[in-house]
C-alpha cells in the first residue's frame, strides 16, 4: 500500500512538471492542446514506421520546420518563415503546414474533409485545437495518417 502510495505522488509530480512544461514550450503547442482538452491519441495504431515518426515529430513540435530549424541556428521567431510557399508574414509552424501552407492545399483537401467528418465544429475552434484535432484523429485513423505523411514526403521526401 506505500509502494502505491509512492508511486501515485510521483506519478503526480510527473505529471504537474509535464504540464508545466507544456505551458512554457511554444515548440510543445499542439501537445499542450491535445493535453488540455483530453485528446488521447498515442499512435499506436499505426503500423508504418516512418509514418509514426512523422506524426510524433509533428505533434512534438521537433519537425523540420522552419520554427524549429530556425530555433536550432538562433534565428528569432518571427523570421522563421515559411519558404514553401514564400510567405513574408507566415512562421512554418506544424499548424502552418497543416492547416494555411498554399504549397500543400491539394493534399490537404481530403484531409481536412476527413478531419470536419470525424470533428463536428472543427471549423469554430483555434489553430492549436485544430492542429491536435487533427493529430489526433491521424493517432487513431490510418488513412488520416496516411494523408499527413502524404503531405510529409511532399515536404520532405
Amino acid at each position: 500500500q506505500l509502494r502505491e502510495m509512492l508511486y501515485n505522488i510521483a506519478a503526480r509530480q510527473v505529471e504537474r512538471v509535464w504540464a508545466e512544461d507544456l505551458d512554457r514550450r511554444a515548440k510543445l503547442s499542439i501537445l499542450n492542446s491535445m493535453w488540455v482538452n483530453g485528446l488521447t491519441g498515442r499512435c499506436w495504431k499505426i503500423k508504418e514506421k516512418s509514418q509514426r515518426r512523422a506524426l510524433m515529430m509533428l505533434r512534438g513540435g521537433s519537425a523540420a520546420l522552419q520554427i524549429e530549424t530556425g530555433r536550432w541556428r538562433g534565428i528569432p521567431r518571427e523570421e522563421r518563415l515559411c519558404r514553401e510557399c514564400g510567405s513574408d508574414r507566415e512562421i512554418e509552424s506544424a499548424s502552418h503546414f497543416l492547416l494555411h501552407c498554399p504549397r500543400w492545399e491539394l493534399k490537404r483537401r481530403p484531409l481536412l474533409s476527413r478531419v470536419m467528418d470525424a470533428c463536428p465544429g472543427f471549423d469554430s475552434v483555434c489553430e492549436d485545437m485544430k492542429s491536435a484535432l487533427i493529430m489526433d484523429l491521424a493517432c487513431e485513423d490510418t488513412y488520416t495518417a496516411q494523408m499527413i505523411f502524404s503531405m510529409w514526403t511532399a515536404r520532405f521526401g
